[in-house]
């Protein structure tokens, strides 16, 4: 135990238990999240796109872990707004030990996780993405191939929260695409790769889907997505 769990001992977001940020009580209490189609937002076997609602850039599968509106939330919140990085390491202990989904058997051994890109200037800002620090922990525990740098955004738009489905859509409209560095460029023509986005919360689906689109016209053939939180 350091000086800083005596001076300031680490207090569940959710019922406010010492020892940790995320207690394992709340974890197990938690609902399980209903997957749901991409495009019409509702309910879909294990979250595959309705083969009514799929087309040429669609993602093909979404996988949410936890609801938002939890203890799961309240850790996303304070690791964006708080800079809480010791919360990151916990997030990533509860997805790989207590995931309602068994991930080693639903995700296929020849995927690659692709994060969802900050602007740099943003990333500068708060010192680091969170969604690459998870991820990057998740992809060597489930021994996936881990492209952080696969994708970049291009432009810094509005914060996403607040905004309503419309706005959401069309703030994020181009403002991703492939890294300019041509290793990053050719991995993605692996046609028998499957890629998966992976971002911390899904609202709407449309910054997944926005990205999704540039893997497809890129030639990724399959490209799930996968949050913590919906």
């Amino acid at each position: 135990m350091g000086l800083l769990d005596i001076f300031y001992p680490k207090q569940c977001l959710g019922c406010k238990k010492y020892g940790k940020y995320i207690c394992r009580d709340c974890i197990r209490s938690l609902p399980q999240v209903k997957q749901r189609c991409i495009v019409c937002q509702r309910p879909a076997i294990d979250g595959y796109t309705h083969p009514t609602c799929r087309g040429k850039y669609t993602i093909d599968r979404v996988i949410a872990l936890y609801p938002y509106r939890s203890v799961v939330g309240k850790a996303i919140r304070s690791l964006k707004y708080k800079f809480a990085t010791e919360i990151a390491k916990e997030l990533c202990e509860i997805i790989i030990s207590h995931s309602p989904i068994s991930l080693t058997t639903q995700i296929p051994p020849n995927s690659v996780l692709v994060p969802i890109p900050m602007h740099w200037r943003r990333k500068n800002w708060r010192g680091f993405n969170q969604t690459e620090v998870i991820g990057e922990s998740l992809s060597q525990s489930l021994g996936l191939s881990w492209k952080p740098n696969l994708l970049i955004r291009t432009t810094q738009p509005k914060a996403q929260e607040g905004l309503k489905r419309e706005d959401r859509i069309s703030n994020v409209s181009n403002v991703f695409s492939l890294s300019p560095n041509p290793i990053h460029k050719s991995s993605i023509l692996n046609p028998k790769s499957v890629y998966i986005l992976f971002d911390d919360v899904l609202t709407t689906g449309s910054t997944l889907s926005e990205a999704g689109k540039v893997l497809k016209k890129a030639g990724a053939k399959k490209v799930w997505a996968m949050t913590i939180a919906r």
